[in-house]
């Protein structure tokens, strides 16, 4: 194999002939300009260079070293992670067509099962997937979706990932029902299940009407859905026909269902703007009928409007920051005719409400649920819209009615929750004509519930609480706090605070003395970090460690305008100042101090957690864990052959422009690195990792080295060589890394026990 080179001097910025540098080509700095990259030669998109593998392994050889001393102390936090998990275990059942699936663990497998009884759960179980056999051999494996066709689910569709790359293969599998009536078996060649494989996908798939169609996407050469593709049960995929092909790289393609069924829906996402097609699937049958179905634009794109799609009834209901050009930062819901969908003939459901932010829907035959957020947390609301003719997955229509809109008595009902700092999402819902919407619900205290709510009554039935052994919950505190930003705007950053009580009897505001903190963040893309239950963090609270999410700008907690307008592009620096005045204020009202502050982030969260180490050091922090972190912002924003990067200029801005060029450059975390002392850091990354290179991590670690000062905290780099962006597959081996990483900060802020 041909060695890399050492050295690539310049990197280039700006316009480059024949090369996509951005779609403002006149913004694009001409002539370009050049930086020194004399680490590039880290880079190796095969991932095969053995030079490169080597030396990866000799810091993995390193850290182990290093760590060697704590293997005991690792034992014990793995087995205090294992001792809070109920290792067997079963979701809630719910019925999907005829059937009630769930999954569940058994003690000792790696990997779960999917499992269902065929009318009630008394009948037999008959495991759908086993994810252990299919692990079998593997050193990863993710299963990106599944699903039974429709109307027997007779047979099953499920992609499987085994490098962490993200490339899915979907395979098939005739399920008993199938073979006990022969009903899917009569249309399709009897090994169907056996030789039907479609490689190299996103993932994503949706069956149409019935088994005999299946959709699924393609990926581009930058790793991006772009091509949407029909299979005809039981051909070979050379026959298979691209029915769409998304060239704009800014956007990214989806594939959905409606709640109802009817509808295919095919978005094209952006960060600014996005597009929508339906194809409707009623009463579609065999794979002619499905070819004769046509793709249906709803709204053509438009900078800056996005617009997302459910149907009900006659209409398609549509969430939207833009009404009638009227901009509606956290959105609207609208509704038009299923015939007639465009902008022209959208009508207003309910008034925009600025601090009320609506995200997208869940349908049923008699209610809307309106998922979104207010005041800081997620919210579910309950619309009953006015009576159309309502056809269900079957087909058939439900009574007939009034579609006319009674400003004066249609409206939205909250669903209350039991604590002021909670987290709440959708469950599985799977059945249209359901009266009752399930979700879940946890906070920092409460492991998770399955909730059932009565769409018609309100009434609510807890299903399950998940049962962590050995826990308390009558021990734990928790508080929502307010700190105030390092930004000049001294913006008031919510803080979500769990702790055990007898380490702060008096609660966070009355600290005997500092106490170790643990302070995490992610701050990107307007994902928010909700107050969830996390039974691993008890490994850290029953220490005496107290942990901080900080709902930083950049995320999406205080609604839109909390990313769009304070969080990205040429505010992103406000991420950085939100969690550095988080971390002052822990420390100004003597909860933690410099020498007992642990950091973490992840991802875009590694980015913030390096760039703040830049900021401040180990004036600041104690230690610091930088998981995968993105930080190589203005080398990796430039070159569009990376994955994600087209899509990300409208994240962080494209650094071939003047003015995000001389932005991302100072706070780029590795272009920042100076001589200082830093606190000990542990740096992680996964080999296969489609979203944040290896090389990122690598390169960050050995620039870095360079510039610690002798009274800096030991620098630790740890790569998965068998994965991806999402660590282990492997449960118990995910605990594993857990308990390491935990480790590492327990012993930095002197807990050794």
């Amino acid at each position: 194999m041909k060695a890399l080179p050492k050295t690539k001097p310049k990197v280039l910025f700006g316009k480059v002939e024949g090369e996509n540098r951005g779609p403002r080509m006149d913004a694009l700095m001409d002539p370009p300009i050049e930086l020194e990259d004399p680490l590039f030669w880290l880079r190796d998109d095969s991932r095969n260079n053995p030079e490169v593998l080597n030396l990866i392994k000799e810091e993995n050889r390193f850290t182990e070293a290093r760590t060697r001393h704590s293997k005991p102390f690792q034992q014990k936090i793995y087995a205090d992670l294992l001792r809070h998990m109920k290792q067997t275990d079963a979701q809630v059942p719910y019925l999907w067509g005829e059937h009630y699936y769930y999954s569940r663990t058994v003690e000792g497998k790696s990997y779960g099962y999917i499992c269902r009884r065929c009318g009630s759960m008394d009948a037999p179980e008959e495991i759908v997937l086993d994810l252990n056999a299919l692990a079998k051999g593997q050193k990863y494996l993710d299963v990106g979706e599944w699903s039974p066709a429709p109307p027997a689910h007779a047979l099953l569709a499920y992609s499987v990932d085994t490098t962490g790359y993200e490339t899915y293969e979907i395979r098939f599998k005739s399920l008993s029902e199938g073979i006990r009536k022969g009903w899917e078996m009569r249309k399709l060649t009897a090994n169907v299940a056996c030789n039907d494989l479609i490689p190299g996908t996103s993932g994503s798939f949706v069956w149409g009407n019935d088994s005999s169609t299946i959709y699924y996407e393609k990926l581009d050469a930058s790793h991006r859905p772009y091509q949407l593709w029909r299979h005809a049960m039981g051909t070979p995929t050379s026959e298979d026909v691209l029915l769409f092909t998304e060239d704009d790289e800014r956007l990214w393609m989806g594939l959905d269902k409606t709640d109802s069924g009817r509808f295919l829906v095919l978005s094209l996402s952006g960060k600014q703007q996005n597009e929508t097609w339906v194809l409707d699937l009623e009463n579609a049958e065999g794979p002619i009928e499905h070819s004769a179905r046509q793709l249906r634009l709803v709204e053509k794109r438009a900078e800056n409007v996005r617009y997302s799609v459910e149907h009900h009834g006659e209409y398609l209901y549509i969430i939207t920051n833009n009404f009638k050009g009227r901009e509606c930062l956290n959105s609207m819901l609208v509704r038009a005719p299923v015939i007639t969908p465009s902008s022209a003939h959208w009508e207003e459901v309910f008034a925009y409400d600025p601090a009320e932010q609506l995200k997208h829907l869940t349908c049923f035959r008699d209610a809307i649920v309106i998922h979104g957020r207010a005041q800081g947390y997620a919210q579910f609301w309950i619309y009953h819209p006015p009576i159309t003719p309502c056809r269900s997955r079957s087909g058939k229509n439900s009574d007939e009615g009034t579609a006319t809109l009674k400003k004066e008595t249609h409206r939205k009902v909250p669903i209350t929750h039991p604590e002021s700092v909670y987290c709440v999402h959708s469950g599985q819902n799977r059945t249209y004509e359901s009266n009752c919407f399930r979700y879940e619900y946890s906070s920092l205290v409460t492991p998770r519930r399955t909730i059932d709510y009565n769409l018609l009554t309100g009434a609510k039935t807890i299903l399950k609480q998940v049962e962590v052994p050995y826990y308390d919950a009558s021990r734990f505190g928790c508080e929502r706090l307010e700190a105030p930003s390092a930004a000049p705007d001294r913006r008031g950053i919510p803080l979500s605070i769990v702790y055990k009580k007898s380490v702060l009897p008096e609660g966070v505001s009355r600290p005997a003395a500092p106490l170790p903190v643990f302070l995490t963040a992610y701050g990107s893309y307007g994902a928010c970090n909700d107050p969830s239950f996390d039974s691993n963090r008890l490994a850290l609270l029953e220490r005496g460690v107290v942990y901080v999410i900080a709902h930083i700008r950049g995320g999406g907690e205080m609604g839109r305008p909390w990313y769009e307008k304070e969080g990205k592009f040429l505010a992103k620096k406000n991420t950085f100042l939100d969690f550095v005045g988080s971390a002052e204020h822990l420390v100004s009202q003597g909860l933690t101090a410099p020498d007992r502050l642990a950091i973490s982030g992840g991802s875009a969260g590694g980015l913030l957690i390096t760039a703040c180490l830049n900021m401040r050091g180990a004036q600041l922090f104690k230690a610091a864990i930088c998981d995968v972190p993105f930080c190589d912002v203005l080398c990796t924003m430039s070159d569009a052959t990376i994955p994600l990067t087209v899509v990300e200029w409208e994240e962080w801005g494209n650094p071939n422009e003047s003015a995000f060029h001389d932005y991302i450059h100072s706070y780029c975390p590795i272009t920042n690195i100076r001589p200082q002392q830093y606190p000990a850091i542990l740096v992680l990354g996964g080999l296969h990792d489609p979203r944040v290179a290896y090389w990122e991590p690598l390169k960050y670690v050995k620039k870095l080295r360079e510039n610690l000062t002798a009274d800096s905290g030991q620098l630790l780099l740890k790569i998965d060589m068998s994965s991806g962006h999402f660590s282990a597959s492997d449960r118990y081996k995910y605990l594993r890394e857990k308990a390491f990483n935990y480790a590492f900060v327990l012993e930095q802020l002197l807990i050794f026990e």
